[in-house]
């Protein structure tokens, strides 16, 4: 079956639906309303919600994550995670009524469209979640892991950042060592990072090595410009690079959206580029 997930304006309302389809293309009748449900994640008066991530446990629940604020100029921005049961209804076992809310230190009047909350499910059940917040006024990425039951694991790591503008654009878990990659849109120069973080939620330092005039303190990171590379899972170092655009000119921006690990325990990394601000 087939779940899609977005937001829905009502007046001057944004909740978030979800709706699911059987295989062929039909409404699936057991689930929500006729196939649809539909949330108010901070059931206040006026105000903006949006899923930017969805994630289905092994047991079939769904996990949906996103941010939502209110209407008003100076309203605060949270993140914010729900699970749903199989049937469409919210799994009150999860967080507070089946909803986590956290509040965000990203500045009311930030562009509210270019911040994502994105998760991955790790074996035993908890929640990796990876978004942006802002420190020393500078966009950093975010990395923190909840319990199955919704509570935030204060085991793990220290909600690491990095003090240069980087927009999170996706994160996976690498199959071999549960070791997390985080990769997105790097603003310094226009280019992409690549982040590996250890089990434990601190940067794995022996993965790559920053570059010198990006901010980056360390390795376990990269921060590249020049186009789409494939990178060596245990090393770190550049493999392949896609060089200029057709024009023989940089590209002037360029943002990774997805990751995957090849069949040769490879990383690649793909998303869009910009020529003259044309993606």
């Amino acid at each position: 079956k087939i779940i899609l997930a977005g937001r829905v304006a009502i007046g001057f309302l944004d909740d978030i639906a979800l709706v699911r389809y059987n295989n062929y293309g039909s409404l699936d009748a057991s689930f929500g309303i006729g196939g649809i449900t539909i949330t108010d994640v901070t059931n206040t008066n006026f105000h903006i919600e949006k899923i930017t991530s969805i994630v289905i446990q092994t047991d079939g629940k769904i996990i949906v994550a996103g941010l939502t604020k209110g209407g008003e100029l100076n309203a605060p921005i949270f993140l914010f995670l729900i699970r749903y049961n199989t049937n469409g209804t919210i799994d009150t076992t999860f967080g507070i009524n089946g909803k986590i809310t956290i509040t965000s230190n990203i500045p009311s009047n930030f562009p509210f469209n270019t911040v994502r909350v994105l998760l991955a499910l790790q074996a035993d059940g908890k929640i990796l979640v990876t978004t942006n917040d802002v420190i020393n006024n500078k966009v950093a990425v975010k990395l923190l892991r909840i319990n199955s039951n919704g509570t935030v694991d204060s085991n793990f790591g220290s909600s690491l950042f990095f003090d240069v503008d980087n927009y999170v654009g996706s994160i996976i878990i690498q199959p071999t060592d549960n070791k997390i990659l985080i990769a997105g849109h790097s603003r310094p120069n226009n280019g992409f990072f690549l982040a590996r973080y250890n089990t434990d939620g601190s940067l794995d330092t022996s993965f790559g090595s920053a570059v010198k005039n990006s901010g980056w303190s360390g390795g376990g990171c990269f921060n590249i410009g020049g186009g789409g590379v494939n990178l060596n899972e245990t090393f770190g170092y550049v493999l392949t690079t896609f060089g200029l655009s057709n024009t023989g000119t940089p590209f002037v921006s360029e943002e990774v959206r997805n990751i995957i690990i090849d069949n040769n325990g490879k990383i690649v990394v793909g998303g869009m580029v910009s020529e003259n601000l044309i993606r």
